[in-house]
């Protein structure tokens, strides 16, 4: 039996391949854009392959955080306004169970926003309309778990 991530996801008698893993980072800044003030997300992606019935495909995306030295304190119970979660969070509690990363099915939809997230701000603004970057990526992050975790 194997357990992945701390999400739930059990597997009887399942074989894990690791097809790819790719890092990449973004910042992500409150809503007055403040260049020094941020919450650097690290985005850890794994495409894993399990070795049982039809062979499914899936995501294990994964999130790190760390803050730039000028951002104000950071207190364990509360989720600064920099972080990608900062606002599900107050709108919706259950939503926090998603910010450290989650497991996904692979499909066309999910690689596109996982393409998405790698993309360089310079390149992704190209097609997202009057958004800001990471505005964009953190839509992404907050659509990814709650919505589409398996």
């Amino acid at each position: 039996m194997f357990i992945l991530t701390n999400f739930y996801k059990i597997r009887t008698m399942s074989i894990i391949k690791i097809i790819n893993k790719r890092t990449t980072s973004f910042k992500s800044f409150n809503c007055n854009k403040d260049p020094e003030i941020y919450c650097l997300v690290e985005i850890n992606v794994k495409h894993l392959k399990y070795e049982h019935d039809n062979g499914d495909n899936y995501i294990d995306i994964q999130y790190k955080y760390s803050y730039s030295d000028k951002h104000p304190k950071v207190l364990d119970e509360q989720l600064p306004d920099t972080h990608p979660f900062y606002k599900n969070v107050q709108e919706h509690k259950d939503v926090q169970e998603h910010k450290d990363g989650d497991i996904v099915i692979l499909n066309t939809m999910i690689k596109e926003m996982i393409k998405m997230l790698f993309l360089e701000d310079i390149e992704i603004e190209k097609h997202i309309g009057r958004s800001f970057p990471d505005d964009y990526k953190k839509g992404i992050m907050r659509s990814l778990g709650p919505n589409f975790w398996d």
